[in-house]
């Protein structure tokens, strides 16, 4: 199994490839190739293409949560690979999000063209389901473990009702089970990453996780290192042996922390490749 990170907040050392503010990851399997997020914009295609991947091979895309730095490269994605099946959560039409952690509020929202109708191959997923025997999207119902705190930041608005705390009962994960276990991918965490693994070994019905891609969502803050102290203790003591890659919405000083505490943790940023 590999897995690109196609586009990240971190720069890749090869100029070639851009970077911003979003996730993009290209995975292959030894049966499927498939897309987890489209970026903020359409630059995780350029850098698809200078990595020599074919995204007009690939079996599915799948849009991990409503924010648009997830979401800002599928209606060119779309547009332009109309035939490839494409997984959003039915949670985000006619939903707007919002962040409120810099000084001025945000819209993050995912673009309404998608909610046209226009696209032909666009499934919105009501509640978790499997794409075949390996592959499931899973939603996290149940919150025993930690949530980010940066969660604190961002709101919703559905159609025309009033502004609340956003829940993420949008965020879907994908689950992968492998030969070494789960290899499991959220690209933002917003429900948590414990939760969200709990969450696919439920639905997957398989209790071994060997690995966990993406943000963590732990925000710059007073609280950035007793959090991820926290995590440290909650995926140590739960699942020892997994092997953590994280970037994007993990701050800076949760990726030392992380590394500097965590067995088995990497940091991955535009244009890495993980093989496992």
């Amino acid at each position: 199994m590999e897995i690109t990170i196609l586009i990240d907040n971190t720069p890749s050392e090869n100029p070639n490839l851009y970077s911003e503010h979003g996730l993009s990851i290209f995975v292959e399997t030894d049966t499927l190739k498939f897309l987890c997020d489209t970026g903020a914009s359409d630059k995780f295609m350029a850098n698809a293409e200078t990595l020599g991947i074919d995204l007009g091979t690939v079996d599915f895309t799948v849009i991990s949560h409503g924010h648009n730095d997830h979401s800002g490269g599928l209606v060119p994605f779309i547009e332009k690979y109309a035939q490839i099946p494409t997984f959003i959560s039915a949670k985000v039409r006619h939903t707007h999000y919002f962040s409120a952690r810099h000084e001025k509020k945000k819209d993050i929202s995912t673009d309404e063209k998608i909610f046209s109708g226009d696209f032909e191959h666009l499934s919105f997923l009501e509640k978790s389901c499997r794409y075949n025997e390996k592959v499931a999207f899973v939603y996290t119902d149940e919150h025993r473990f930690s949530m980010p705190f940066g969660n604190k930041y961002l709101t919703k608005q559905e159609n025309d009702a009033t502004e609340t705390a956003d829940d993420f009962t949008h965020e879907l994960s994908v689950a992968v089970n492998t030969d070494k276990g789960l290899v499991i991918i959220a690209p933002c965490s917003h429900n948590g990453a414990v939760n969200i693994i709990e969450a696919c070994r439920n639905f997957t019905g398989v209790d071994k996780v060997y690995a966990y891609i993406g943000g963590l969502h732990f925000v710059e803050s007073e609280r950035t290192i007793a959090e991820t102290a926290n995590f440290k203790q909650e995926i140590c003591s739960n699942y020892p042996d997994i092997k953590i890659f994280t970037g994007h919405c993990t701050c800076d000083l949760a990726k030392r922390e992380i590394i500097d505490s965590i067995t088995n943790s990497e940091i991955f940023r535009t244009g890495t490749v993980i093989e496992l």
